[in-house]
């Protein structure tokens, strides 16, 4: 099984999921005679709990409203928490660079305040959203920079969160061994802690055994993840949807493939997540071209490269490029599909990662022959 079409899950150091009541919540953030700790706690909740994983829009208004506030009233602790909801929204619209500008804004007021579990968190979400750019050394620095303070600050739970996500980073560059090493030690260490949402790690895992070819260990972790998600989380559903139509696909269950990726693509688009959006639309492409619809699997793949070029998503457009390269060889349109793999390889190299390639450099004019 090709290793670039399954979608890993990355945890945000602060992530929780839980459904609150976000009527409930808007009126105590409305009412001015409330104090303001209780006001902020309420608009922070709306963002996070609310809003985070289903409109990105609304968590992005309510979390500038916190910041607004909290900057008003002098309320450095609540403004560094809005800064980090910021932030956090802006890493999943792929405002990349809008993300690192919060994050290390809050980084110097982590570092005013002495709050040395902010200041993991923040190293943390760097990492995250430099290997969702494509740049693996900085993002392995920052992941690492965040595993040993939350280490030297035994934060447990963070601890576990640093875990999966440098088993993410392992796995984006093809050493499932290591990934699954991080991972397994993330998921005993959230057991321990009796977290009940594992369903990021479960995706990984699943994840793991869809690469080695374990297809029905890998439905059956995904299944479990995706039984743990709540309804608020429709980024995670999506996520869980998109690698279950991966793995119809490969077993030949089209029905359930098309019906999980759609259903995927749909969720993904609502939340306005550019990423997810790429990854389902290029997984999309390969149900197509697995049954022999070129046209619709280049248009799949294609808008998928584009929105990869759009946010900068390096490995995203490795996988594109590659995938596009298939269908045209596929074709016959040699001189395109060299053109594409060629693009793919020469950035995956840069890249320091392990992809599996379409055309490999040395059969270029042996294909162009053909």
């Amino acid at each position: 099984m090709e290793k670039y079409l399954i979608t890993l899950f990355l945890f945000a150091q602060s992530l929780a999921f839980s459904q609150v009541n976000v009527d409930s919540l808007r009126l105590i953030w409305e009412d001015e005679t409330q104090v303001d700790t209780i006001r902020l706690k309420a608009v922070h909740e709306i963002a996070w709990d609310g809003f985070l994983y289903t409109q990105l829009d609304s968590a992005l208004y309510y979390a500038q409203e916190e910041y607004d506030f909290a900057h008003l009233r002098e309320k450095e602790s609540w403004r560094s928490k809005a800064l980090n909801s910021l932030s956090v929204i802006f890493w999943l619209k792929s405002d990349y660079l809008k993300a690192i500008q919060l994050n290390n804004a809050n980084i110097d007021l982590y570092r005013k305040l002495g709050d040395q579990n902010g200041l993991a968190k923040a190293y943390s979400n760097l990492g995250n959203i430099f290997l969702d750019k494509g740049e693996l050394y900085k993002s392995l620095k920052f992941l690492k920079k965040g595993l040993i303070l939350n280490q030297e600050n035994k934060n447990e739970l963070g601890i576990a969160k640093s875990l999966n996500n440098i088993g993410v980073l392992y796995a984006r560059v093809g050493n499932d061994s290591i990934a699954l090493d991080y991972y397994i030690k993330s998921l005993k260490l959230k057991n321990k802690l009796d977290i009940h949402n594992v369903s990021p790690t479960l995706i990984n895992i699943g994840n793991v055994n869809a690469n080695q070819n374990n297809l029905d260990d890998a439905l059956d972790y995904f299944e479990k993840a995706i039984k743990l998600f709540e309804d608020s989380n429709l980024i995670g559903i999506a996520s869980v949807l998109n690698n279950m139509g991966e793995i119809y696909t490969l077993q030949g269950e089209h029905t359930q493939a098309l019906g999980a990726l759609n259903k995927s693509l749909m969720l993904i688009k609502k939340v306005a997540n550019k990423k997810g959006e790429a990854k389902t639309s290029n997984t999309l492409g390969a149900y197509y071209e697995s049954i022999g619809n070129y046209a619709d699997a280049l248009h799949f793949y294609e808008e998928a490269l584009s929105i990869s070029e759009l946010i900068v998503d390096k490995i995203g457009i490795v996988e594109n490029r590659n995938r596009l390269g298939s269908i045209y060889q596929k074709q016959k349109l040699y001189t395109k599909a060299i053109k594409n793999s060629r693009i793919a390889l020469l950035m995956a190299k840069k890249l320091g990662t392990k992809k599996k390639f379409v055309i490999p450099i040395k059969y270029y004019t042996r294909v162009m022959l053909q």
